[in-house]
């Protein structure tokens, strides 16, 4: 045995059980050395029977190594590594073992069935598989007392593993605290699969599977990412809607000017505030259309409003209205009979109607006509041959509701808008001002007088 210290406690050993081996199986006889003869050669043909020797007859002191040959020490007491050890059964009963190899050297003896270990032994290096978890009390081995590398992944139990590597599903992942610094978590789900790695306070990625376009829905929230961690350049075509954006998470502030353009807005976005119709078509203003635009085509020939939640508000027009300004003077002795203004022919004009929706017309009256009298606009657009009235009744009168103002009195005389008919928008229209009901007596006097189309 290389073990210095393992050799003196088997020669102690083996002194005590050369002492217990003489007590078993020997025999005492009564035969008397011949005079003259050697004691000692005398000795050493002694024999004893069972029975014959007494307690305490033979002190361990009068039993010497040399008193027993090595093959029968060599049966009692054998030494060497635990897997040469014989098996322990009823012809061993008794006999002492000393592996070398266990604990740094332990002694065993055998009971006829197993064998007992005597000894501690010393604790330098230990065996391979010779210590297992039931022999060791709770917290009894701590880092401390592990050489760097003494704990490989062969040495560990799959619960052991478990306790500083786990996998699932993002959302199960525990909290950092609540794992060793240095544990890992697999989430499967994430980016196809992504390692993450515990430093006591927060999981950090150290690895991922898949491609990091494919997260997938919902498996990174707002409260993941530190403020500013990302940025518009890491963020691909798309891969952010306004579904997953929380009301108010985006302020003017943090959209660069220029960043977002009509192509990156949903139609429907878009659509839900720049909206187009009629006027009657347009939605009543209200807080859930606040800063809407609303586009009336038919309005003044195109006009764009705006909601600010109580009310629409005209902030812009597709066009300027348009004016016929006619002659102004006074018409003598004003016939009950429909006569164009002035007499025949005299306020005839050609305009492109294709583009006007509505027209009025205004006059300024310094003197005034016949209780009945009145002055109304009308169209053509054959050239003359047929005259009709802004609201598309025939032309043979002025009829009422039509544009058309009183000449009872004197001062401004304003018709109400009049929405144009269909087949008065053409571009080679005819327009006029005709007056009727007058008493042939009586003389209108006119300022300015205008057709206003837009």
């Amino acid at each position: 045995m290389a073990n210095p210290a393992a050799r003196r406690r088997l020669a102690s050993v083996m002194a005590v059980t050369c002492a217990a081996a003489a007590l078993i199986g020997a025999t005492r006889s009564t035969t008397s050395p011949a005079a003259g003869a050697d004691p000692a050669s005398a000795r050493a043909t002694i024999t004893l029977k069972p029975g014959t020797i007494r307690a305490r007859d033979i002190a361990s002191r009068q039993i010497l190594p040399r008193h027993f040959g090595l093959r029968t020490m060599n049966r009692l007491i054998g030494y060497g590594p635990a897997r040469t050890r014989p098996r322990a059964t009823r012809a061993t009963a008794g006999w002492l073992y000393f592996a070398s190899d266990v604990d740094g050297g332990a002694l065993f003896r055998s009971n006829g069935r197993s064998w007992d270990q005597l000894t501690p032994g010393r604790l330098g290096k230990i065996a391979r598989n010779s210590l297992d978890s039931s022999r060791i009390k709770p917290k009894g081995i701590t880092a401390s007392r592990l050489d760097d590398r003494a704990v490989t992944s062969r040495s560990m139990s799959m619960d052991a593993w478990r306790a500083i590597s786990t996998s699932g599903l993002l959302a199960a992942r525990p909290s950092a605290g609540s794992r060793p610094a240095g544990s890992f978590y697999f989430a499967t789900d994430m980016l196809g699969g992504t390692l993450y790695q515990s430093d006591g306070y927060v999981w950090n990625r150290v690895s991922s599977l898949g491609a990091e376009a494919n997260i997938s829905a919902n498996s990174v929230t707002s409260s993941m990412l530190a403020p500013a961690s990302v940025t518009s350049a890491e963020l691909a075509t798309n891969a952010v809607t306004s579904s997953e954006l929380a009301a108010g998470s985006v302020g003017s502030a943090e959209i660069a000017d220029g960043s977002v353009t009509l192509a990156k807005i949903a139609a429907a976005v878009w659509s839900d505030r720049l909206a187009s119709g009629t006027v009657v078509a347009r939605p009543a203003a209200s807080a859930a259309n606040a800063n809407s635009l609303y586009f009336a085509s038919d309005d003044a020939g195109g006009t764009l409003a705006r909601s600010d939640g109580a009310s629409w508000t005209t902030v812009g027009r597709s066009r300027s209205p348009r004016t016929v300004d006619f002659m102004f003077g006074q018409w003598t002795n004003q016939p009950a009979a429909l006569t164009e203004y002035f007499g025949a022919n005299r306020s005839t004009m050609a305009i492109d109607l294709s583009t006007q929706t509505q027209v009025r017309l205004s006059t300024v009256l310094y003197g005034a006509g016949f209780t009945n009298a009145k002055l109304c606009g009308q169209y053509s657009v054959d050239f003359g041959s047929t005259w009709l009235n802004f609201d598309g009744s025939a032309g043979t009168s002025c009829a009422t509701g039509v544009v058309q103002v009183a000449l009872n009195s004197t001062g401004l005389k304003v018709s109400g808008w009049q929405d144009l008919p269909a087949t008065a928008r053409d571009e080679n229209a005819l327009v006029r001002l005709v007056g009727q009901s007058g008493n042939g007596g009586s003389d209108p006097r006119f300022g300015s007088t205008v057709l206003e189309l837009r």
